[in-house]
């Protein structure tokens, strides 16, 4: 059995102000941390869906091996995002 974890990257963030996936936690972005974490645990093939913010969330994840799609549909909800991926 394979385990590809799917990491939900797609909200607006409206209360954050800014994208929570690129928030900085410590000298890397929250959602470095858990694709980071991960992968230390052996899962490498990852998936990230992406939506509001895909352009930057894509840009802080090149070069990290994670599989990117983008839910178009993101304002749905996060089930659309859990489709998606």
């Amino acid at each position: 059995m394979t385990i590809v974890p799917v990491i939900l990257a797609a909200g607006n963030s409206q209360r954050a102000g800014s994208p929570k996936a690129l928030l900085k936690l410590r000298d890397k972005t929250f959602v470095r941390h858990i694709l980071d974490e991960f992968h230390a645990a052996g899962l490498l093939d990852v998936i990230v869906v992406l939506g509001a913010a895909a352009e930057d969330v894509a840009k802080e994840l090149a070069n990290t091996g994670a599989t990117m799609v983008v839910n178009h549909y993101y304002q749905d909800g996060q089930l659309s995002s859990v489709i998606e991926g």
